[in-house]
């Protein structure tokens, strides 16, 4: 059999009208930053746990940590939300992107619960802390730092596994399966 390795990561994935209002927000930073490669509209998301590449063989693994998470986070009764209300550059990476100026503890939480299923089933996520931002250009040599943006809430009632392909004209992310966030039980 001729495993074919994807490049995966989990990640709260935004309606496309959610990603226009953050666009809309960051438009004059976005415009004021000079060169840089802006992440497309279609790709902005906000990353939970970064797999990297894994052989094909391994996904039924990394759906079951998804849905042991899922079922521990299945009696909350409201999405999960996060609130993006600052513009930063973070010059190590190059990036220019919207953060949650003050931690995201659900958003956070679902994060570190998959990274710890993750790696109890074998795997190596990145183990980076949990910041909840979206990348909104890439290769910034000088951009904003805490810039205060029109506060822009984004709720989820699910998250996702993503797949990365690199193509000629850039990164195409493939939503693959979705888990739900929240139980509609009692409501």
């Amino acid at each position: 059999m001729n495993a074919r390795a994807r490049r995966l990561f989990f990640a709260l994935w935004p309606s496309s009208a959610m990603r226009g209002e953050l666009v809309t927000a960051a438009r004059a930073t976005l415009e004021a930053i000079g060169p840089a490669r802006r992440v497309p509209v279609a790709n902005l998301h906000l990353t939970l746990a970064f797999l990297g590449s894994l052989e094909e063989g391994s996904l039924s693994s990394v759906r079951e940590a998804a849905a042991e998470c899922a079922s521990a986070r299945g009696a909350a009764r409201e999405p999960l939300q996060v609130s993006f209300d600052q513009i930063d550059w973070w010059r190590r990476a190059q990036i220019v992107c919207a953060v949650a100026a003050r931690p995201e503890r659900a958003a956070a939480d679902l994060a570190d619960a998959l990274r710890r299923a993750l790696t109890l089933r074998g795997f190596a996520p990145d183990l980076k802390p949990f910041h909840a931002h979206v990348t909104l250009a890439r290769h910034v040599r000088h951009g904003p730092r805490h810039r205060p943006l029109a506060p822009v809430v984004w709720r989820f009632e699910e998250f996702a596994l993503v797949e990365s392909r690199t193509e000629a004209a850039g990164a195409l992310y493939s939503v693959l399966e979705r888990w739900s966030l929240y139980s509609t039980r009692g409501a």
